[in-house]
């Protein structure tokens, strides 16, 4: 985890570009490797706070798992070659010589 923090924060490094820095602000999403004291503390000396997100809430995202479920339900069964799409009575697919999309 300090090696992936150090990456983050080191501009002059030839691999990665001009990118990194000091952030205003670590929020980490409640994973033990980033909560621990070693990631606190070596932020801490950047003067940088560590604030952890409140826990996940999988039942506020109804919405987002109906949406995902139409785009599937309406749309993606419609494409050639689509691997999930609903099969015939007898297992097979309705058009199974369909092309497949171009890339168009």
């Amino acid at each position: 985890m300090l090696a992936a923090l150090r990456i983050a924060l080191t501009r002059d490094a030839p691999l990665f570009g001009p990118v990194g820095g000091l952030p205003g602000l670590l929020r980490v999403d409640r994973g033990k490797e980033f909560l621990c004291e070693t990631v606190t503390t070596a932020m801490g000396a950047f003067a940088v706070p560590v604030v952890d997100l409140p826990a996940h809430t999988p039942h506020l995202e109804g919405s987002i798992e109906a949406l995902n479920d139409a785009v599937e339900e309406m749309f993606l069964v419609t494409l050639p070659r689509y691997t999930r799409r609903q099969r015939l009575a007898g297992g097979k697919l309705a058009d199974p010589d369909a092309p497949p999309l171009p890339f168009d």
